[in-house]
This record gives structure tokens, C-alpha cells and sequence, in this order.
């Protein structure tokens, strides 16, 4: 008798199409798992430059005004040591969308998220927002598809 050693054609298939189903039904579900750890990464920033916009004005009792705040790497907060972040990683184009100080008591900072352009999140403290004009705000919020959703 002629014993043979190895796979046949048939199961050889069976295990690929096992294969290819565990991968058709994980895929999915982890790049699912990477959007919502981006979206927590970003939240989680945001919050920090919130902290460091509040610490920026008890030590200046002031905002950083409009002509000096830079979009690309967060000064004054950076250069002054209010913020040591890495925030810009996480936002498209690695910088902020706008900024807008309209007076020494208020701001407002706009900023989209890499992974998901359709998320911006308001970093705000200001009656003057593009998004809520006369609304008083105060914190972060988030906006989907240019609908603001709500504070975070």
C-alpha cells in the first residue's frame, strides 16, 4: 500500500476559506476598535488644552489673543510651559482648524481629527463661536458633519 503524507487539494481549500472567514468577520471589528481608540486619543488631548487655555489665563488673566496663537504648535500655551502635548499628531493636517480670541476673557478653538475628518471637537470658552453664536460655552464639544453634538 502506497501511504501518502500531507494535505489534499480539498482540505487545503476548506482551511483557506476557514481562514479567509475569521478575517473577513475581524478586520471589521478591529478597525472599528482603532476608530474609537483615535476618537478617545483626541478627546483626551483636547481636554488637556482645555486645562492649559485655563492655566494660560489665571497666570496672564487673558487669553492668548488671535494675531499671536499659532495653529501648528499651540503657542503661546507651548512656549510658555501650559502645554507639553502632543495634540497635533491626532488633528488633520497636524494643526488646529481656527482660533479666535474675540476679547481677553474668551476663546475659542476649532480642531478636525485625523482618522475621521467628519469629527471636529470646539475647545471653547466663549459667547462667539461660529458654531453657537450668543450661546454661552464653555469646555469641549463635539461636532459631527457640521452639527454640534454636544459637550464632552
Amino acid at each position: 500500500m502506497n501511504a501518502e503524507k500531507g494535505f489534499s487539494l480539498v482540505e487545503l481549500l476548506a482551511a483557506v476559506v476557514i481562514v479567509g472567514l475569521l478575517a473577513a468577520i475581524a478586520l471589521p471589528m478591529y478597525s472599528d476598535y482603532r476608530q474609537r481608540a483615535n476618537y478617545a486619543v483626541v478627546v483626551s488631548d483636547c481636554r488637556y488644552v482645555y486645562n492649559a487655555f485655563m492655566i494660560y489665563y489665571q497666570d496672564n488673566s487673558a487669553y492668548p489673543d488671535t494675531a499671536t496663537f499659532d495653529l501648528n504648535n499651540f503657542d503661546p500655551l507651548r512656549s510658555e510651559g501650559h502645554y507639553i502635548g502632543n495634540i497635533e499628531l491626532s488633528l488633520f493636517n497636524n494643526r488646529a482648524d481656527a482660533y479666535d480670541s474675540p476679547n481677553p476673557n474668551q476663546f475659542w478653538l476649532l480642531v478636525t481629527q485625523r482618522d475621521d475628518i467628519l469629527n471636529q471637537f470646539l475647545i471653547t470658552d466663549s459667547d462667539q463661536t461660529p458654531q453657537a453664536p450668543g450661546k454661552a460655552m464653555k469646555g469641549i464639544y463635539r461636532i459631527r458633519n457640521g452639527t454640534l453634538l454636544g459637550s464632552l
